[in-house]
């Protein structure tokens, strides 16, 4: 069976779709590697209230991307400028926030097809912005999610930080090398 994919970037009509798709795939991927009060209180509620928020106010820097099978959302990644907490001496260094698949394609080839595609987008908007390097931070214990990335040329780079208790280890990748060449004409 051919599924159709199509990665574009997102627009306010995607917020239902990428606030279920966060509270399921935050749930799924993470159940077990950090507690559950810190889970149970990201709703879909409040998820979608930030996502509406952060895709009306249409921030410049930010790249905010969905990923459709047969016409359905079924994945989305986000990014943008790292902040301080992020890239520490790094200043003007992109950020990947978000990666996130519904829960039921994990560990389908389409998963990582689609993934694939989303991650192409985010890396060549993040070019288009003027970011050289950009950072992601992957808790300790998501070797699937850091595979992935690892996969496409982001490397550890032995930072780490604490958030809510869990390790998160940084990891950076040379955006300029990954994105493709635009053409002039």
């Amino acid at each position: 069976m051919t599924v159709k994919l199509e990665v574009r970037r997102a627009v306010g009509a995607d917020v239902e779709s990428i606030a279920r798709i966060h509270v399921a795939g935050y749930e799924h991927t993470y159940r077990g590697m950090i507690p559950d009060e810190v889970i149970d209180v990201r709703t879909v509620d409040l998820r979608r209230r930030s996502w509406h928020e952060r895709l009306t106010e249409q921030r410049a820097r930010d790249i905010v991307v969905v990923g459709e099978l047969d016409g359905e959302v079924s994945g989305f990644m986000s990014g943008g400028p790292a902040g301080p907490r992020e890239c520490g001496d790094n200043a003007g260094a992109g950020c990947l926030e978000n990666l996130y698949v519904l829960p039921p394609l994990i560990g389908t080839g389409v998963a990582s097809q689609l993934a694939g595609a989303m991650h192409s987008e985010l890396i060549s908007g993040l070019d288009a912005l003027g970011f050289s390097e950009a950072v992601a931070f992957v808790m300790e214990d998501n070797t699937r999610g850091l595979r992935f990335l690892q996969s496409r040329g982001w490397e550890l780079d032995g930072s780490s930080r604490e958030v809510e208790g869990v390790v998160q280890n940084r990891i950076h990748l040379s955006v300029s090398s990954c994105a493709p060449p635009t053409s002039d004409g």
